[in-house]
């Protein structure tokens, strides 16, 4: 009560020199402060008297020693075991999701180019054409697929901190870590208590399977990671093996203790050198990633390529199907008696409403021509067509096909197609991103 007092009463004066209100608003929040300190120290006293007037207080297997020593078993099942099998599900529940969502966008683009293959010999007549009903529903259809695919990118990217350094076919390995971890520190505390030795023997073990599980699997995105794990783990394994020689060496004049103590030390300058290498590595890599972050910066500004993700896929199937309704939407109203033939990109939507026409061929914008102008006309279409493939092809898990076929599927893409992007790419700025 008397340090209580003293704080109120120090602070009391200086609330009446106080200039303003926030300096009132910091002599409150720092008077409570005290109190607390104070508090705190006198609960510690306190405590500490008691236990020198009762020693029994601190007495193991009474009552209170079990409740506190239940609640202790609790967190520990729940830190050790619970938090990794709680990441395991996360993390397996999550990729599947992925996975499911990337799925669908593939697809979409796996039929989305089939439907190009057969664009040329596709003829949909004006009257059968999708109306405002079926061209929403496409448009609602490339929305949901993509929202739920950045959905589930997003859940997935929460847990980046723990599969950010392994290739994608092993973001569980930090779990794997985790378990040798806690096998080699929380068991082996617990053989100790069997006798001398089971807690050495028991870590040898653990660091020899798991170094051969890394030797297998390589699991990290660097090589230098692979190397500077399988170095840890294979010292560990060493160091332990020699302690374990060392013990029966004391126990048995057979063994020389002092070249036991040597081989250690060996062992020593062995993991001191493994890191000396890591680090060295480490440097290396970190100048020549700062020279690819340069470079691409260079790139980057100066138009190169960008780098294209599953986006690519919606962004395109978006921009031609816009394209081509407003395309069609413009002819309609120009030629209301003329026929157009339909892009295979509604056709996923609207093939119910659509029919096979054996008309004529129709010469595509870039086959050769006796006109100088029509050849520059169908060098510049074919140009742009192959520039929305190749950024169609850079997608993960699609494979990029091989230039004969690719110049096939050029070959056989519709004339009205084609003369949308055209159209697009005349509106555009030459020099924004959108137009290149």
């Amino acid at each position: 009560m008397l340090g209580l007092s003293q704080i109120r009463i120090s602070y009391n004066n200086r609330r009446r020199i106080a200039q303003d209100d926030d300096e009132l608003e910091y002599l409150e929040n720092q008077e409570e402060k005290d109190r607390i300190n104070l508090n705190e120290k006198a609960t510690g006293l306190a405590s500490e008297f008691l236990i020198f007037v009762h020693p029994n207080i601190t007495e193991c297997s009474d009552y209170g020693w079990w409740i506190f020593a239940s609640i202790a078993f609790f967190m520990i099942v729940v830190y050790t075991l619970g938090l990794p099998i709680h990441y395991l599900v996360s993390l397996r529940r999550r990729r599947h999701r992925l996975d499911e969502a990337k799925s669908v966008v593939i697809k979409r683009y796996t039929a989305w180019r089939s439907h190009l293959k057969r664009a040329k010999d596709l003829r949909i007549p004006e009257d059968e054409l999708a109306g405002s009903e079926e061209i929403a529903r496409v448009d609602k259809e490339i929305a949901v697929m993509h929202a739920q695919y950045q959905q589930f990118r997003n859940e997935w990217d929460q847990f980046e901190f723990i599969f950010a350094d392994y290739q994608n076919e092993y973001y569980y390995w930090e779990l794997v870590e985790m378990a040798r971890k806690q096998l080699i520190v929380a068991f082996s505390g617990l053989l100790q208590r069997f006798g001398d030795g089971y807690d050495i023997m028991f870590g040898c073990l653990v660091s020899f399977v798991f170094f051969a599980i890394h030797c297998s699997a390589l699991p990290y995105v660097e090589a230098r990671e692979n190397f500077i794990k399988g170095g840890e783990i294979g010292t560990t394994y060493l160091t332990l093996f020699s302690a374990l020689l060392i013990m029966l060496a004391t126990a048995s004049p057979e063994y020389d203790t002092p070249l036991l103590a040597n081989a250690l030390t060996g062992i020593q300058i062995l993991f001191m050198s493994v890191v000396s290498i890591s680090v060295g590595w480490n440097v290396r890599e970190g100048f020549a990633e700062i020279e690819r972050m340069r470079l691409e910066k260079e790139e980057e500004e100066s138009g190169g390529q960008e780098k294209m993700t599953i986006y690519s896929v919606i962004f395109a199937v978006r921009l031609v199907n816009n394209a081509v309704r407003k395309k069609i939407q413009k002819r309609y109203e120009l030629e209301a008696a003329s026929t157009i033939g339909g892009d295979s990109l509604l056709s996923s939507s609207i093939s119910s409403h659509g029919r096979l026409s054996s008309g004529a061929r129709t010469p595509e914008p870039w086959e050769e021509t006796s006109e100088g102008s029509d050849e520059a006309v169908s060098a510049q279409n074919r140009d742009r067509w192959t520039t929305l493939i190749d950024k169609l092809v850079r997608i993960d898990q699609i494979l990029e096909p091989e230039l004969s076929t690719q110049a096939s599927e050029i070959a056989m893409m519709s004339e009205d197609t084609a003369s949308v992007l055209n159209d697009w790419y005349m509106d555009q700025d030459p020099t924004s991103d959108d137009a290149r």
